[in-house]
């Protein structure tokens, strides 16, 4: 393999030239042409659409309401969504992080961390499979993530469609629509003087609700 090639030229980029959309377009770039078949239905395009959303949008408002859900819904999650919610400004939100930095095949699909500790873990799907294999798949991860040689807190949370069965902890799609919903309501009562100032941030909010409502198999 030759030094220069894209994928290394890549690697030692400097993360300012990183941008949101030169990151998206270098993940496809590697997907063979049937990953990249209708790509607007892919389960990696809803993710970045996500986490675009929830890091950009008022984090007061969305990753607050976002958390909170979680926080006040699934108990085995409650301390880790508690932890987060405390200083949604201090959140990080990376889309597609490695389990394992040294296996470039082995990653999750979002990740919520603070103080480089408390970690909330988001494996997403926007096709049904058999609810075993995403047992199989979340089991796996958490075997990862206790090889760690580390005192991190985490928690694994599955994001699905409707129709998807599932013996592990998860939300739907349907309540994160209905998240940015009470979120934008929240977001216009307190500026309902400053229509000018959220009328972008209701754009970017709508977008994904309705590509969540449109899409099928989510709501």
């Amino acid at each position: 393999m030759k030094k220069d090639n894209e994928k290394n030229l890549w690697d030692n980029l400097d993360d300012k030239n990183k941008s949101y959309t030169v990151s998206v377009l270098h993940f496809f770039h590697y997907r063979r042409k049937i990953m990249i078949s209708k790509s607007w239905t892919r389960e990696e395009v809803f993710t970045w659409e996500l986490v675009n959303a929830l890091d950009i949008l008022p984090r007061e408002y969305f990753l607050a309401e976002f958390l909170n859900f979680i926080k006040q819904n699934k108990k085995e999650l409650n301390n880790i969504a508690a932890k987060l919610s405390e200083h949604p400004s201090d959140v990080t939100l990376t889309a597609h992080p490695k389990l394992n930095p040294n296996r470039g095949n082995d990653a999750s699909d979002i990740r919520l961390s603070i103080n480089n500790n408390n970690e909330l873990w988001i494996e997403a799907k926007t096709g049904i499979i058999k609810k075993e294999e995403l047992l199989s798949q979340i089991e796996e991860q958490k075997r990862m993530l206790q090889k760690r040689n580390n005192n991190k807190k985490y928690g694994i949370l599955a994001l699905i469609p409707k129709d998807q069965k599932s013996e592990t902890t998860f939300i739907y799609w349907s309540d994160v629509k209905e998240i940015f919903e009470i979120a934008v309501h929240k977001l216009e009562k307190d500026n309902k003087n400053n229509s000018n100032l959220i009328k972008g941030y209701k754009k970017i909010a709508q977008k994904l609700t309705d590509r969540i409502e449109s899409f099928p198999n989510l709501t």
